[in-house]
């Protein structure tokens, strides 16, 4: 009972009393809807964004996550044998934004005209919660401007759920939510005419004004630090920016440049954030097949030509996001060496202070476990702890007390100690964190990280008295790892051979890669028992 209640204590008091005052709120005011009549539509607007994944695999049958499930009866909508997540994609209606969709058609009408019948606004449930709101009806736009048929009460239905959104707005949580909220009204906005639209419109820019400069840091990245989410909210800039461009709102001209500049901002971090296979690093919460790639954001920069900077070799410091990055000939390195999100919001946040990610020639040699799941709780709790990432877990403790699926109470704070090239073609970074003070003896942890063109050197030093230290080395799973002695590894991968060295014997064993959501590979991992020092070589 103390050891929650203490949980309790230390994620509830890095909230922002907005926040707490929004969650009571919320508690015992329930959205008042107007009834007024549906506003007129304008014009049709085009939107050239990289399309989703399909979802929809047969006229009621959709695949995501891992699972299938079929929309047999109206509760189904709202059914708690399925995973919530599941339940929210199936609010989302993603697959009228995917790329074939053109060939469901008559299945899309099928399923907007079953939602509109069977999920009316005064019986709540899933599909009216803010965020599929939010996702919903950016996605019946789009596919409306696209093909141009809907079924009947569509537009009464949008309007709904437009009105509904407004006195709904997230803003107990902030973040990637307030900003999809945002983005709907918008759309909305500028889908329909009139007083209310211009409302719904006046207010999703307002938000983004506010929210911009707290979310998206000064070297571009959104502070929730997840390049998955990173890379949705991207997309979500550059949406905007396009549908804008095309409607003649001298109004909205200041709010255009601050999306445009911002914009071009995280289509660089998200440059600096890609392994050289063109896919996004697995720090903190981050799967593929969510979000459109690094390569595919850029591409839609380079249509509404915006002006992006050149990812440079060497040396790249995201500081306010506290990610580097050091590009050396064939080698890679992506290294979290800061905060594991704001303070009042670190529910996508891992327990991976001081991990890495490594690619060689082109692929991906040492990787972090990545995301599957937000509500198998046993398996939520792994891939967010310390043990699941390439760093070192000492006394068997995270080093961030991530907890509940989205909760963390402590959390570590890392510091850049050295950051620099120190001679030409080498490069040094050294952090530590302060994570692990609330054990007793108080240890400290501190890596280095010296990579030139032929090796990468990492070291460990743990200050301070403890019981156990365990160093882990993930390996993606086309790599092929093979005992040369206790202490040396060989490893196997398309681009060649690499070697990897340790001063202390390492255990290899069999592990689990989590690339989707749903989706598990098996792969190797390196367990290393260590002392208060620790030194780690790959050779290539």
């Amino acid at each position: 009972m103390i050891q929650r209640g203490q949980l309790y204590f230390h994620t509830i008091r890095h909230l922002k009393m907005a926040q707490i005052f929004s969650r009571i709120r919320r508690k015992v005011h329930k959205p008042r809807i107007k009834t007024n009549p549906t506003p007129p539509v304008l014009l049709s607007l085009s939107v050239r964004c990289p399309g989703k994944a399909r979802s929809l695999i047969g006229p009621r049958t959709f695949g995501f996550l891992g699972q299938s499930l079929q929309l047999n009866s109206p509760a189904t909508w709202n059914d708690p044998k399925y995973d919530p997540l599941a339940l929210f994609n199936l609010h989302y209606f993603d697959d009228l934004d995917a790329s074939d969709a053109s060939l469901r058609i008559v299945w899309h009408q099928d399923l907007l005209r079953l939602w509109i019948q069977q999920n009316p606004w005064q019986g709540g449930g899933v599909g009216w919660e803010a965020y599929p709101i939010s996702l919903r009806v950016v996605n019946w736009i789009k596919w409306q401007w696209r093909f141009k048929c809907q079924p009947s009460n569509f537009d009464d239905s949008l309007a709904v759920q437009a009105r509904y959104l407004w006195a709904s707005l997230e803003t107990h949580l902030g973040g990637n939510h307030l900003w999809a909220n945002a983005k709907a009204l918008i759309f909305c906005g500028l889908y329909f005419s009139g007083d209310e639209a211009q409302h719904w419109l006046r207010r999703g820019v307002a938000i983004l004004k506010r929210e911009i400069p707290i979310q998206v840091l000064k070297d571009g990245g959104h502070f929730e630090r997840s390049p998955m989410y990173h890379a949705i909210m991207t997309q979500d800039l550059l949406e905007l920016i396009e549908i804008v461009r095309q409607r003649e709102f001298p109004s909205l001209d200041p709010a255009l440049a601050l999306w445009t500049e911002t914009a071009g901002r995280m289509l660089y971090w998200a440059q600096v954030m890609a392994h050289p296979d063109g896919q996004l690093a697995f720090f903190n919460d981050a799967a593929f097949g969510i979000a459109a790639t690094p390569g595919e954001l850029l591409e839609y920069g380079k249509k509404l030509e915006l002006t992006v900077a050149t990812l440079p070799q060497g040396l790249v410091s995201l500081g306010e996001s506290g990610y580097i990055r050091i590009a050396v000939g064939d080698a890679v390195l992506l290294a979290d060496v800061g905060a594991i999100g704001p303070d009042e919001l670190p529910g996508h946040a891992h327990a991976d202070t001081l991990s890495f990610e490594f690619s060689l020639k082109g692929q991906r040699l040492v990787v972090n476990s990545g995301t599957s799941s937000y509500w198998d709780q046993t398996l939520r709790d792994w891939q967010r702890g310390t043990p699941s990432h390439n760093t070192v877990c000492i006394n068997g403790k995270n080093s961030s007390e991530v907890w509940s699926r989205f909760r963390v109470a402590r959390r570590a704070r890392a510091r850049v100690l050295v950051c620099s090239q120190v001679q030409h073609g080498e490069y040094i970074l050294q952090a530590s964190h302060n994570g692990y003070l609330r054990l007793r003896g108080r240890p400290v942890h501190t890596r280095t990280w010296t990579i030139n063109e032929h090796s990468l050197i990492i070291d460990d030093v743990i200050a301070g008295p403890f019981k156990s230290a365990r160093a882990h080395l993930y390996f993606h799973p086309s790599v092929l790892p093979e005992r040369r002695s206790d202490q040396e590894l060989g490893l196997d991968f398309t681009g060649g051979k690499v070697l990897l060295s340790a001063s202390t014997a390492m255990k290899l064993q069999h592990a689990v890669f989590y690339p989707e959501f749903g989706k598990e590979i098996g792969n190797h991992v390196a367990v290393i028992d260590c002392g208060a020092t620790l030194r780690v070589n790959f050779k290539y």
